[in-house]
């Protein structure tokens, strides 16, 4: 792995990521886990380690609410089917039939972001702005990635279960797996492990203001131990779209659930629809929750099988599954301290997902 993390310190030295964690599991059973690089710069410097604490971003859709989904849909608790009015009265005419699998695989026709929390805060305010947002095209007919989908979900998975999202979450699959070092709102004694983000809200401040014409809350200092998406984190931590924090080692077991031989959650049936194809009409193609290898510009390895998926998260986080060989990568990396860098670090991505697909056994 020399050459490895030989490139991955050119890319910290480069200012293209402040630090990184990396596993690699095949069967279930980690292989690999190394890190680099500082988890903070300010207020302090922290160097990283391998099991410093991420802010996840949309890996949370994913390993939270997609897995949720699953197990509700498993328990033949959810219809992927039923249509929002199941769920929501006094809806807008063209969300009235956008279905669960549409907002999971991206095909409601919503817009892609909008600061919710712009007026009030807390998720029910939230959740009212994210039923009333524009739509850009018609449900079922194109792929527009959207975080408001998985708000959305969110409520229907309390509304499904009786439960909160976030206890819920523990009850099903944080503490059946056993995982020690993932949360929503970590508690602040773990502070000093985490990977701190960006420097007050610049980013979604100018981005509100250059798309609508809003102003938003401004939150002040390094974000640091909370979530940083803004939708998330005036949610109280999670608003299904964002908010999950963790290893990369226990991303890594997550992922390893998608796994047929190694998953003790999911039964057979239903990790295939992670990796089906539901949105054959998009140049992006979606299962309920993967970005999958036969999308238009997948952002994997070119070595692996085509039947392989991903997600990538906003603040450098990466998860790639790869069925036929059994293999899963947990790539959890910080381009968004103390200042939001551009691109998100596909290419980094990439070559990490090549490098050890062709310098392992597989």
């Amino acid at each position: 792995m020399k050459d490895l993390k030989s490139f991955l310190k050119q890319k910290i030295n480069e200012g293209r990521i402040t630090s990184y964690s990396l596993s690699v599991f095949k069967k279930g059973e980690e292989i690999v886990t190394f890190s680099d690089g500082f988890s903070v710069l300010e207020p302090v410097k922290i160097k990283a380690k391998d099991n410093t604490l991420y802010d996840v971003a949309s890996i949370t859709k994913i390993v939270a609410t997609s897995f949720l989904v699953g197990l509700l849909f498993q328990e033949g608790a959810l219809n992927l089917n039923s249509p929002l009015k199941s769920f929501f009265k006094n809806l807008p005419e063209n969300k009235r039939e956008i279905t669960v699998l549409q907002l999971l695989t991206h095909s409601s026709g919503i817009i892609s972001w909008k600061p919710l929390y712009y007026d009030k805060s807390g998720f029910d305010n939230i959740l009212k702005e994210a039923l009333n947002t524009e739509m850009e095209a018609k449900p079922g007919t194109s792929v527009i990635y959207s975080c408001i989908n998985y708000i959305i979900l969110k409520a229907i998975i309390e509304k499904v279960s009786g439960e909160s999202y976030e206890n819920l979450y523990y009850s099903l699959i944080r503490d059946k797996l056993n995982l020690k070092e993932t949360y929503f709102s970590p508690p602040e004694k773990l502070k000093e492990k985490i990977s701190a983000t960006e420097k007050g809200n610049e980013y979604e401040r100018l981005k509100s203001e250059k798309l609508f014409r809003l102003k938003i809350p401004e939150r002040k200092g390094v974000i640091w131990g909370k979530v940083h998406d803004g939708n998330s984190f005036f949610s109280g931590g999670t608003a299904g779209n964002s908010g999950l924090f963790s290893t990369a080692k226990e991303i890594g077991m997550l992922g390893n659930q998608l796994l047929e031989n190694v998953s003790t959650i999911f039964k057979p049936e239903t990790i295939k629809l992670f990796f089906k194809n539901f949105t054959p009409f998009g140049k992006t193609h979606r299962s309920i929750g993967l970005i999958l290898k036969t999308s238009e510009g997948a952002v994997l390895s070119p070595d692996f099988p085509e039947k392989s998926g991903y997600h990538n998260g906003f603040t450098g986080t990466s998860l790639a599954v790869v069925p036929e060989k059994e293999l899963v990568f947990s790539f959890l990396s910080n381009r968004v301290h103390p200042y939001v860098r551009e691109p998100i670090p596909k290419d980094i991505f990439n070559f990490v997902h090549t490098y050890i697909y062709r310098n392992i056994n597989v």
